[in-house]
């Protein structure tokens, strides 16, 4: 097995390292000549297409090695190309070629002699050796990612039949270069056409027969000289995977003008895909209160789609803030995230939830289609507890003990820690309370020291917020923030001089008591 190594420079600040990565695809050549009826006596050219028909069964994606991988494993390498025959002579050497992508092809030519009294069918064989990519990995050194490929070598012998004639016609070939469609959806079919005689054709008509649409209606080939040919498309929907290419043409024949007409049957693949535009959930786990989920959308249409719009409903519980997104152009199996913030209510039931997706796109295939549709997002909320504060204490300015009643609204909590954030002119001086156990749907009470500062504004609301952390019935840890109210209030005027009269009146029955006792 021959290994060879390309350094690859990339501008990329972070990738994970990955464990080399197997081609699962391989080139696929075939070969067909382009004349096949050699004159007796001469050394005549034979010229003959090379053609990788391969394409990608299995969509790698994800890390590096694998978007490497994916554009080199149905390449053939470094082919080495020759011809052999047991009854002819091949005059023409070995042609190699550095590369033959998936989808592309070669015309090769090769002298072959042809004994003087030779009549009837003839066999050559093409012979190519080739390799093609075994694995790839990706290694990082501090400074430049280096990519080692694995390559396997490889050869394939192809029979061409020739037959030794002395009459002069032309002879129209068609080649199918994919070997598959898919059902629903418009498929590129490839052919040759191929003059394979003696004299030239003209005037080629060809129409695709047996599909429900097809695009163009029919190709034009002003003449084909003997041994040219041209590649045709046809853009096709529907059909059951028989199919015929219909071809008209003319010739001369000995200063006549005749008129032909042929049909070229086929078979092709049908293959059923899922092609749609899918809405993934990233994250179904809701939690009460605000929050965020996050989704993709992926275009598993052959084509791309435009003016791409979703847009979301959801039960009364639910307060979604992103309603509508407007995504735009998306490429085929292209893949955009997005994410749609919302806002649950406190009192949610634990469960499955449901929102409801509208999706409406262009699809820009042969013809452009309107797509219109409904999906149904599952999500889930686990009944993990949940506090909300339904008391609103009155404060003063000064040193406080304020007393905040808390719900859990959610399931059972253990090992519940809170803690009070101080706010602008409301200092804690004892931030932390702590809970062993909050049953699910409990009230209870904590309590925390706090002071007030004199320039508080009395009369007036103040937030604070309680964050907590607790354990959840299945021992998750989980975390979130309450948050709670207090009025600020002035105390009446006589709670306001009343401590330092009874300090007063304190002070002067100790006096008195003492002048008493000196008596």
């Amino acid at each position: 097995m021959l290994r060879k190594l390309f350094v690859l420079f990339l501008l990329l600040l972070t990738v994970q390292a990955a464990q080399a990565v197997e081609a699962k695809d391989e080139p696929e050549l075939t070969a067909y000549p382009l004349n096949t009826i050699p004159k007796a006596g001469q050394v005549n050219e034979l010229q003959v297409v090379v053609v990788n028909t391969a394409k990608p069964e299995n969509v790698y994606g994800g890390d590096l090695e694998r978007q490497l991988i994916q554009n080199a494993t149905l390449t053939a390498y470094d082919l080495e190309i020759w011809l052999e025959s047991d009854v002819f002579d091949v005059k023409s050497d070995k042609v190699y070629l550095q590369s033959l992508p998936p989808s592309a092809s070669v015309k090769l030519s090769f002298l072959v002699s042809v004994p003087a009294d030779y009549r009837g069918e003839g066999l050559v064989k093409l012979k190519v050796n080739y390799e093609r990519v075994e694995s790839v990995d990706v290694e990082w050194d501090g400074n430049n990612y280096t990519a080692k490929y694995d390559y396997a070598e490889e050869s394939e012998t192809i029979e061409i039949k020739v037959e030794v004639l002395e009459e002069a016609k032309p002879e129209l070939r068609v080649f199918l270069l994919t070997p598959e469609v898919y059902a629903g959806e418009f498929s590129r079919l490839s052919f040759i056409v191929a003059n394979t005689g003696l004299s030239e054709v003209r005037s080629v008509v060809l129409k695709a027969e047996g599909f429900e649409d097809a695009v163009p209606a029919q190709h034009y080939i002003p003449a084909l000289q003997p041994s040219q040919s041209q590649q045709i498309s046809f853009s096709v929907k529907g059909g059951n995977g028989s199919f015929s290419i219909k071809a008209e043409y003319s010739y001369i024949d000995a200063g006549k003008l005749i008129e032909a007409e042929e049909s070229f049957q086929f078979e092709v693949q049908v293959k059923k895909l899922e092609a749609d535009v899918f809405v993934i959930t990233e994250n179904p786990r809701l939690s009460r209160g605000e929050g965020v989920v996050e989704f993709s959308v992926m275009n598993a249409h052959l084509s791309p789609i435009t003016n791409l719009r979703l847009s979301f409903e959801a039960p009364e519980e639910f307060e979604i803030k992103r309603s509508e997104i407007a995504i735009g152009t998306l490429s085929a199996g292209g893949i955009v995230k997005f994410s749609v913030p919302y806002s649950l209510d406190d009192d949610a039931k634990a469960g499955e939830k449901e929102w409801d997706v509208k999706v409406s796109y262009q699809l820009q295939a042969e013809r452009v289609e309107r797509v219109e549709e409904s999906r149904k997002i599952q999500l889930y909320l686990e009944n993990d507890p949940y506090f909300v504060v339904i008391s609103k204490p009155v404060v003063y300015h000064g040193e406080n003990v304020v007393t905040f009643q808390l719900l859990n609204a959610g399931g059972k909590a253990e090992d519940v820690h809170f803690k009070l954030i101080p706010s602008p002119g409301i200092r804690v001086k004892m931030p932390e309370a702590f809970a062993e156990v909050v049953e699910a749907g409990k009230a209870f009470n904590i309590s925390f020291s706090v002071d007030v500062d004199e320039d508080v504004i009395a009369g007036n609301e103040y937030r604070l917020s309680l964050s907590w952390k607790a354990e959840n019935g299945a021992g998750r840890e989980v975390s979130g923030v309450a948050y709670g109210y207090v009025v600020v209030t002035e105390r009446a005027w006589y709670e306001r001089y009343l401590v330092p009269l009874i300090a007063a009146i304190a002070v002067i029955a100790l006096a008195v008591l003492r002048l008493k006792i000196k008596r």
